[in-house]
C-alpha cells in the first residue's frame, strides 16, 4: 500500500471552541503542503509488515527547503498566490519578512495590496521530530503593466528570499551553538528587544499604521525612550533566542554586495554561510564600537569552497572598522600578505568585493586559488587563520582623499528631472550625466546620474580599475502613462594610473569613456548628456589650482558652487577673485561683530562673500537672498564651512552697473535688518 507521508498536524495545541473549523483549516494547509513538495520525493510503495525508515525522506525534504512556489499567471486584472515552505527552526519572523518583501519589492516604488494570508506552524504525523512553517499570500494585480513586471521580477526575488532565509537560519544556529561572551549576549539581547523598545531608524517606507504604533510607543516610554521597560527586565536573565525579524533585512541588504554574476556561479551553501558570517561580524563590531569607539576591531573567517568547474578555492571574509573617513586598507598588500601564507596562490579574477557603510564598518570578500588547481594544504590554511588578524593591523593607511563634492539632494533631484524630460519615447537611449567629483594623487571620483525604463534590479560590480562606492535608485516618473522611469545615482572611483597617457597626464576623456562602457553593459547604448560640460569643469578646476595655492580648500570651494553647471561656465579670473575673498573672510576677527561682508566686481559680475561663526545667521541670509532672485538664473552661490567659520559667496551676473549696485544695497539692507549692529562692509 502507498503510505501518505504528508499528513500533518498543528505544531501547537488547537484553540478551544470551533475545533471543526480549525481542523478544516489544517486540512486546507495540508493540501497546500502536498502541492508544494516535489511529487517524487515521497513517491514510494511499501507493503506491510515491512518496516520503513522515514528519516532519510525527511532529510531530503530538509535539504530542499525553503521552497517557494506561485500560481500561474492569468490576464489582468487577476490575483496570484505565492507560498513559502521552510523549517520552523531558527526562522521565526519568516512570515512577516516574506509578506513585506513581496508587497514592497515585486514592483519598485509600489506597495502591492495583499488580499489574503494563511499560514501554519506544523509537524508531519509520521515524523513529528521536526517543525515546519508554511505561509501563502494572495496579491491583487490591477493591470497588464503590473503583471508584466511581477512576472519578470518574481523568479529573481524568490531566489533572493531563499538565500536570505538560509543565511538567517545559519547565523542563528551559530549564535546558539557557541558559548557567548557577555558582550555577545548583550548584543543579541538588544537585537531581540529593538523592535519592542525602539524602532530601527532605517525602517523603510512605514505606513500610517506603523507610524501610529511608533507614536504610541514613544508616548509610552517618553521619559526614558532608550531604557528597557520594567516588564521586559526579566528577559535579561534568560538566554536570548536569536535576532528579531530585522535580521532578514540586514542579510538581504548584504546580497547586493555580491553581483548577480558572482551569485550565479557560487554554491548556495557557501553563499548563505558567507552572508551569515558577514552579518554577524558587522553586528558584533557595530555593538563593540559603542564601547571601544577608538579601537580597530577585526573579524576574519576562512572558508573552503569551489568554483566552476569544481576548482577548490579559499574564501577569506574580513570585517573591520575605520576610525575616520580618510582611513582605508591597503588591498594590494593584503593580497600579498595572504599569498605569503599560501604559496603559489593567486586572487580569483573579479572575486575581490568590498563594501563600507555609513558607520565606517568595512566588509571584504576575496577568493584565492592554487596555481595548479589543487586544494590548499591544511597547514597553510591554519597558519593563515592564526596570523592574518594580527598582520591586518599593519595594513591600515591614511589617505589624503578629500571628499570635495557630495551631490546634495536638491542638485540630484534637479538633474533627475532634467534627464527624465530628455527620455521622451521608449526607444530613446537612457540619458546620463557624469559629474567629476574629486581627485587625489592616485584616484578620481565621479557622480553618475541616469534615467532609464529598465525595471529590472541592476547589480553593479567592481571592475579591476573601477570601484562602485555607492548606488541609489528611485522612481523618476512615468512616460506616456505606461512606462516607469527609473533613476540611478552612482558614485564611482577610478584609478588614475589606468587613464594616464605616455606623458603622465590624466585623460579625463578616457576615464569618462571607461565609465560609459561600464554602464552600457547594464543599460545598452546611452546618451552622454553633459560630455562637454564636464571637460570644461575639470579644466576650470585645473586652471584655478595652477594660479592659487592648491590646498583641499580649493576643491571644497569649487564644488560648493551652485548651480553645478556654473563650475564650468565661470571664468578662471572670477573664480580666483572669489576664492581670494574666501581666504580673506577667514582671517578676520568676530570678537566685536557676528559676521563680515566683502565685495568686489568684474566687468559683468558683482562678487560678495559673507562669513560668520553662526550657521543660523548665514542660513537666514542665504534664504532671504535667494528669495530676492527667486525667478532669476543670474545668481551663483558657494557655501563653505571650515574651522567653525561659515562662508557664503554670491555672484550676481548682470552687465548693468546700476543693477549690481541695487542688488548690493538690498543685501546690505537685509543684513542690517537681521542685525542692526552688524559689522563692517568692506
Amino acid at each position: 500500500m502507498k503510505i501518505d507521508f504528508l499528513k500533518i498536524k498543528s505544531g501547537f495545541n488547537a484553540p478551544k471552541g470551533n475545533k471543526q473549523g480549525f481542523d478544516s483549516y489544517v486540512s486546507s494547509i495540508e493540501k497546500l503542503v502536498k502541492e508544494m513538495i516535489p511529487k517524487d520525493l515521497f513517491d514510494t510503495e511499501v507493503s506491510p509488515p515491512h518496516f520503513l525508515s522515514y528519516e532519510s525522506y525527511f532529510q531530503k525534504l530538509g535539504e530542499s527547503l525553503p521552497l517557494i512556489k506561485w500560481s500561474s499567471f492569468e490576464e489582468a486584472p487577476c490575483s496570484i498566490s505565492i507560498a513559502i515552505l521552510c523549517s520552523a527552526e531558527y526562522t521565526h519572523g519568516t512570515g512577516r519578512f516574506f509578506l513585506d518583501t513581496m508587497a514592497r519589492s515585486l514592483i519598485p516604488g509600489k506597495q502591492l495590496p495583499i488580499t489574503a494570508i494563511r499560514s501554519l506552524n506544523f509537524r508531519f504525523i509520521i515524523y513529528p521530530k521536526d517543525r515546519y512553517f508554511i505561509t501563502e499570500i494572495f496579491i491583487d494585480i490591477e493591470n497588464e503593466r503590473d503583471l508584466y513586471q511581477i512576472r519578470q521580477a518574481l523568479p529573481r526575488l524568490a531566489e533572493e528570499i531563499r538565500l536570505t532565509l538560509l543565511a538567517t537560519q545559519h547565523a542563528r544556529k551559530i549564535v546558539l551553538a557557541k558559548p557567548l561572551t557577555m558582550d555577545e549576549k548583550r548584543m543579541v539581547l538588544l537585537e531581540n528587544l529593538s523592535s519592542l523598545v525602539k524602532r530601527p531608524d532605517d525602517q523603510h517606507d512605514p505606513n500610517i499604521l506603523e507610524e501610529t504604533h511608533h507614536l504610541l510607543l514613544k508616548v509610552a516610554h517618553h521619559e526614558t525612550p532608550s531604557q528597557i521597560p520594567d516588564h521586559l527586565l526579566p528577559l535579561i536573565e534568560e538566554r536570548p533566542q536569536a535576532f528579531d525579524h530585522n535580521m532578514f533585512q540586514g542579510i538581504q541588504s548584504l546580497i547586493l554586495m555580491f553581483g548577480e554574476n558572482m551569485i550565479s556561479k557560487r554554491d548556495v551553501g557557501h553563499l548563505y554561510r558567507t552572508l551569515s558570517y558577514l552579518y554577524l561580524f558587522r553586528k558584533n563590531i557595530s555593538h563593540r564600537l559603542k564601547i571601544k569607539e577608538n579601537e580597530h576591531l577585526i573579524s576574519i573567517k576562512v572558508l573552503r569552497t569551489t568554483i566552476t568547474p569544481k576548482t577548490p578555492v579559499l574564501a577569506v571574509l574580513i570585517c573591520l572598522n575605520f576610525k575616520s573617513e580618510q582611513e582605508n586598507l591597503d588591498q594590494k598588500k593584503l593580497i600579498q600578505v595572504i599569498q605569503s601564507h599560501l604559496p603559489y596562490s593567486r586572487l580569483v579574477e573579479d572575486s575581490l568585493i568590498t563594501s563600507k557603510d555609513k558607520d565606517r564598518i568595512c566588509m571584504l570578500y576575496l577568493e584565492m586559488v592554487q596555481e595548479d588547481g589543487r586544494p590548499f594544504a591544511q597547514a597553510h590554511v591554519k597558519e593563515l587563520k592564526k596570523k592574518l588578524p594580527k598582520e591586518i593591523h599593519s595594513l591600515y593607511r591614511f589617505s589624503e582623499v578629500h571628499r570635495t563634492h557630495d551631490a546634495n539632494e536638491e542638485e540630484v533631484v534637479r538633474n533627475i528631472l532634467t534627464l527624465s524630460k530628455e527620455l521622451k519615447t521608449p526607444q530613446d537611449p537612457p540619458p546620463v550625466i557624469i559629474h567629476f567629483a574629486s581627485e587625489t594623487e592616485k584616484i578620481v571620483t565621479f557622480t553618475v546620474i541616469l534615467v532609464c525604463l529598465n525595471s529590472k534590479k541592476i547589480y553593479f560590480e567592481n571592475s579591476p580599475h573601477m570601484k562602485v562606492l555607492s548606488h541609489q535608485s528611485k522612481i523618476a516618473g512615468i512616460l506616456n502613462k505606461r512606462h516607469l522611469q527609473h533613476a540611478h545615482v552612482l558614485e564611482l572611483e577610478l584609478e588614475k594610473e589606468s587613464f594616464t597617457d605616455e606623458n603622465g597626464k590624466f585623460s579625463l576623456y578616457e576615464a569618462r569613456k571607461s565609465i560609459l562602457s561600464y554602464l552600457k553593459k547594464s543599460f545598452g547604448p546611452m546618451r552622454d548628456f553633459n560630455s562637454g560640460m564636464i571637460v570644461k569643469q575639470y579644466e576650470n578646476l585645473s586652471k584655478l589650482k595652477a594660479i592659487v595655492l592648491p590646498t583641499p580648500l580649493v576643491e571644497k570651494f569649487f564644488y560648493s558652487i551652485a548651480p553645478g553647471y556654473m563650475q564650468s561656465l565661470l571664468s578662471t579670473e572670477t573664480l580666483k577673485i572669489h576664492y581670494e575673498m574666501l581666504l580673506k573672510s577667514l582671517e578676520v576677527s568676530f570678537e566685536k561683530v557676528p559676521y563680515h561682508l566683502f565685495s568686489d566686481t568684474t566687468d559683468e559680475e558683482l562678487l560678495l562673500m559673507m562669513s560668520s561663526p553662526f550657521d543660523e545667521l548665514i542660513d537666514q541670509i542665504k534664504q532671504e537672498t535667494v528669495s530676492l532672485l527667486s525667478s532669476s538664473t543670474n545668481l551663483t552661490t558657494s557655501d563653505v564651512s571650515i574651522n567653525g567659520i561659515r562662508v557664503l559667496g554670491l555672484i550676481f551676473s548682470v552687465e548693468d552697473p546700476s543693477l549690481r549696485q541695487e542688488f548690493l544695497n538690498q543685501i546690505i539692507s537685509l543684513i542690517k535688518s537681521l542685525d542692526p549692529g552688524v559689522a563692517s562692509t568692506l
